[in-house]
């Protein structure tokens, strides 16, 4: 950037913005938060593939496609799982889908399209209610404790009595409380956070059954019909006589030409058109007659045309996906990368192409002056086709919806698409070519897209993309996003508002204090909802090594059957009659840190920091009676986590229950420091033991309701070097010449906690903070009097960072400064 100082971006960006988002209004502020929602079966995140299946408006399910198997998940309960989908571990990475109403289709490779199907279950009777204020059903059927589940209730002569009152053939619904006992709910997210609950004022009249509607199935898409194709042609010579005019009857050849592949396809010729519908022999086919033929004489062979089924194993099934103008589209196969079919208007199952009529199916072969593969559709204002040669797009000045006889693509744009499906936003489509994003944009007066580079200036954050999403947050004005996880676990993020001329990047990172963290997938629906697919390291109780020895002058201590690294520390509790005598003394109950100096020989630290280092070791002096080291190894993860905007940590467990000075569950954070966020106050930063945490503040045990745990989001934010227009040209810029700041204003909005160059940020305001409180986010400024002399621009003059679990928002910087 110092070598474009000119551009705006230059004026309105930061030099280091990690974990930062930019927003329109002016300013930026701390990234979100992310929920934990659950730990995936499978822990190689290039072995699987999330899709969000948005069901009818009534449910977000998340959809884990992987070897030969389908997960479903639902408000963070793995609610289904079908095997035998023939999806094979190969074939992740080019899976594509589309959702047509009730159901999920996918693509891939190898394998004919599939289907996901949600059906009802059996019917379960409700025997009994529970009042006001419990409000929960007795069922006969036992289901699954603590699940969430869609059901529909029927009833003899009148349902339950209900506020809100529950109708017949509507979905609702319920969550678990024992395995007979359930609750209704309006929504799954009012289940998952227990609210809202339905109260039940009688059982209602006759049997009372309810259905829940979690049976799914994978099934091949059942076609009606195909798409056709002339593969093979050589049958000029050749003449067709049809058996009969009109009808069903035969078709016979003069000579060899038929086989079984022909079967489902169609001949034209002598003014009808059949579809084989049967094979004989090599001569002789049956057919169904679609359009009358002329005459039972014979044609000739080149005034006929002669086509099988354009997919099938042998020739291949289609690789892309999508759906336009209520019709379903597909996209290259094996032998046709370039071929595009449409089903027929409101039949997602049926492309038959036999005629051009306008509710028929539609097959389009696009070209250029190279080879096109067909990678990915993008449904938007009309229908986008990316290719490896650039993007095509059904016409914008027509009215009309798209017909067999009016059907074709412009093309749009020659910069080729990659490897990750265009996503839609802010009335842009964005496509990466490698390493590029590019927007295209709707231009009315040219009546098409135009291109633009959009990460020329912040290329560094684009690094082999591996997945991207739109995400609008419904709850931020101007909320609208783009994220691109990278192979490096990074994420690069990107804020637009077009009409506001607002365009940023910015890169997260997602971190943990022991073991490594990365952002894998991100998958996002329409209503302002978004998840992340984060590969976590995390510890786990091992082994309980006896400590048979010390060295008082090397001061190590001997871990029989140990084999610790001697670079990577390993957290260690110790636990015995007697613990050894150290210089300070370790404790129970607290995770020290060990490295390996030799075989079983051990080094113990207090910090993983000082082990890293090799400084601060503890001085052994005995190695106690019947002294254990317990190590805490670790194992890879794939953790399932949503966005949030009101947790300000990552992976973060919430929940409100009854006073307690004890949190459990938190077997993720074992041997982490995570932040630690009860009633709205940060608490002692106490080790989570076999995952349990005691809550205290100032080393007294304390009740909490609310608590947030989760792992810290670490913002960090360098300005850029100052640049100031000289001798009146906007393109000038003093960038090289010393300056001695003075002093900085930075002005913060609704923000706690943040340090300047390692300095408590102290925001200048009236308002004041009672201990014990919550604290309240404040507005207002803080003057930092910098005064290190004449710098020039390699200096840098201060680092904002941030980790608390709080709002922290930068409105804008104000320099005092001699030149």
């Amino acid at each position: 950037m110092y070598a474009r100082v000119t551009l705006d971006a230059y004026t309105k960006g930061l030099k280091v913005a990690t974990n930062i988002l930019p927003i329109p209004q002016g300013g930026a502020r701390k990234r979100f938060g992310t929920r934990f929602s659950s730990i995936l079966a499978q822990t190689e995140y290039v072995e699987i593939k999330p899709i969000m299946f948005e069901y009818l408006s009534e449910a977000d399910y998340q959809v884990i496609v992987y070897d030969d198997n389908v997960d479903i998940y639902l408000e963070d309960r793995l609610v289904g799982t079908v095997g035998g989908t023939g999806i094979i571990v190969q074939d992740i990475p080019n899976i594509d889908f589309t959702v047509l109403e009730d159901k999920l289709r996918l693509t891939s490779w190898f394998h004919r399209p599939v289907e996901l199907v949600r059906t009802s279950d059996p019917l379960n009777i409700i025997t009994a209610f529970t009042a006001d204020p419990i409000n929960t059903f007795t069922i006969t059927t036992a289901i699954d404790p603590d699940i969430i589940l869609p059901a529909k209730f029927e009833a003899g002569t009148s349902l339950p009595t209900t506020t809100p009152q529950m109708l017949p053939d509507r979905t609702y619904f319920i969550r678990s409380f024992g395995a007979n006992t359930v609750a209704v709910y309006a929504s799954a997210v009012e289940a998952r956070n227990n609210e809202n609950r339905f109260i039940i004022s009688s059982l209602g009249v006759g049997q009372i059954d309810m259905f829940t509607l979690n049976v799914w199935t994978v099934m091949d898409v059942d076609f009606k019909n195909v798409p056709t194709f002339d593969f093979d042609g050589g049958y000029d010579a050749i003449t067709f006589t049809p058996g009969a005019t009109t009808g069903s009857t035969t078709l016979t050849a003069s000579a060899a030409i038929f086989t079984v592949e022909h079967v489902g396809g169609v001949y034209d010729g002598g003014g009808g058109s059949a579809r084989i519908t049967a094979f004989t022999s090599t001569t002789v086919v049956d057919i169904d007659v679609i359009e009358d033929f002329d005459a039972v004489t014979p044609i000739k062979g080149t005034l006929s045309s002669l086509k099988e089924p354009a997919w099938s194993d042998k020739r291949g099934w289609p690789r892309v996906c999508s759906s336009f103008q209520n019709r379903a589209f597909f996209a290259n196969t094996e032998l046709l990368p370039n071929g595009l079919w449409g089903s027929s208007i409101n039949d997602y199952n049926d492309f038959d192409d036999s005629q051009a009529l306008d509710d028929n199916a539609i097959s389009w072969y696009p070209t250029s002056d190279v080879a096109n593969e067909i990678k990915f559709i993008t449904p938007f204002k009309n229908m986008v086709v990316h290719t490896n040669a650039g993007s095509y797009s059904t016409p914008m000045n027509s009215p009309l919806t798209i017909t067999p006889r009016e059907f074709y693509l412009n093309l749009q744009d020659d910069t080729p698409s990659t490897d990750i499906q265009p996503v839609t936003i802010d009335n842009q489509i964005f496509a990466t070519t490698g390493n590029d994003v590019y927007s295209l944009i709707w231009d009315e007066a040219m009546l098409g897209y135009s291109s633009v580079l959009i990460s020329s200036t912040s290329d560094h954050l684009i690094k082999k993309p591996v997945s991207m999403a739109s995400f609008r947050d419904n709850r931020s004005s101007g909320g609208r996003y783009v994220f691109i996880t990278n192979q490096d676990g990074s994420m690069a993020m990107y804020q637009t508002l077009m009409v506001e001329k607002v365009a940023g990047w910015a890169p997260a990172i997602t971190e943990q204090a022991y073991g490594d963290s990365s952002f894998r997938y991100v998958i996002s629906n329409r209503s302002g909802r978004c998840w992340f697919v984060v590969e976590r390291f995390i510890a786990a109780t091992g082994t309980a090594y006896s400590i048979d020895g010390f060295d008082i002058a090397d001061d190590w201590l001997l871990l029989t059957g140990s084999a610790l690294s001697e670079t990577e520390p390993m957290p260690l509790l110790f636990a015995g009659t007697t613990l050894p005598q150290t210089a300070p003394q370790i404790k129970v109950n607290t995770y020290y840190y060990g490295l390996s100096v030799g075989g079983e020989m051990v080094k113990i630290f207090p910090t993983q920091q000082d082990a890293l280092d090799g400084v601060n070791y503890f001085e052994i002096q005995s190695a106690g009676t019947a002294a254990t080291a317990t190590d805490h190894p670790l194992s890879k993860l794939l953790i399932l986590e949503e966005l949030s905007n009101s947790l300000k940590s990552d992976c973060t467990i919430a929940e409100t229950a009854a006073p307690r000075d004890v949190v459990t569950g938190l077997t993720i954070y074992e041997a982490q420091t995570p932040n630690i966020k009860c009633d709205g106050l940060t608490f002692d930063p106490n080790p989570i033991i076999n995952g349990s945490l005691n809550i205290t503040a100032q080393g007294q045990s304390t009740e909490i309701t609310t608590s947030q745990i989760g792992f810290k989001v670490k913002l960090t934010g360098v300005p850029l070097p100052i640049s100031i227009a000289t001798g009146g040209a906007a393109s000038t810029s003093n960038l090289t010449v010393p300056k001695h700041i003075r002093s900085v204003d930075l002005l913060f909005a609704n923000s706690v906690g943040g340090k300047i160059n390692k300095q408590n940020i102290v925001i200048n305001t009236k308002l004041k903070q009672t201990s014990f409180t919550a604290p309240v986010g404040k507005t207002g400024k803080m003057t930092v009097s910098i005064m290190a002399g004449w710098d020039d621009f390699n200096t840098i003059p201060f680092t904002i960072t941030h980790d608390e679990p709080y709002d922290f928002t930068l409105l804008g910087l104000f320099y005092k400064l001699e030149i």
